[in-house]
């Protein structure tokens, strides 16, 4: 626990112990006035962990509407660089030097493809690497998007490596 979220806690035990002694009803208004320095210890953690966030790339791989070409998009806030891609099993590989956000590149494939599965590896300006894989289908497309993702990623959802 943090030093505010530490005073928070004790000034509202410091008030509710009174409360509790006091008041004929000083259970209930106990109650509230801890009800109270949860919720604000919760907003001290929400706020501290979304300070701490720093803006990261974030790389898709999706096959295009023909089988024959791999398209590579940063969905991050940014830069990726030393993007390395690897088709498995097809064994090609390929590398791009970097992408800005919200930018794509694709690579053409020598033949339209089946299925795979794109290992991808990159890293950010500050030198934190990233590593994941996304199964690409041409006959049944997945979306690029995460059902599940949050739309404002908190308490470090799904660290990278």
């Amino acid at each position: 626990m943090e030093k505010n979220q530490t005073i928070v806690l004790v000034l509202a035990v410091l008030i509710s112990l009174p409360l509790i002694i006091l008041v004929p009803e000083g259970l209930f208004y106990a109650g509230v006035v801890m009800l109270i320095a949860v919720a604000l210890i919760m907003s001290m953690s929400i706020l501290s962990t979304s300070s701490r966030m720093r803006a990261h790339p974030e790389i898709i791989c999706a096959l295009s509407e023909d089988a024959k070409s791999v398209m590579v998009k940063n969905t991050g806030e940014a830069e990726a660089q030393g993007i390395h891609i690897a088709l498995v099993p097809l064994n090609i590989e390929f590398d791009l030097p970097s992408l800005a956000p919200e930018t794509a590149s694709s690579f053409a494939l020598p033949e339209m493809i089946r299925e795979a599965k794109a290992v991808v590896t990159y890293h950010d300006t500050g030198g934190r690497t990233y590593s994941h894989s996304s199964p690409l289908s041409a006959l049944h497309p997945g979306g690029e998007n995460d059902l599940l993702k949050p739309a404002f990623p908190m308490f470090g959802w799904k660290d990278e490596k």
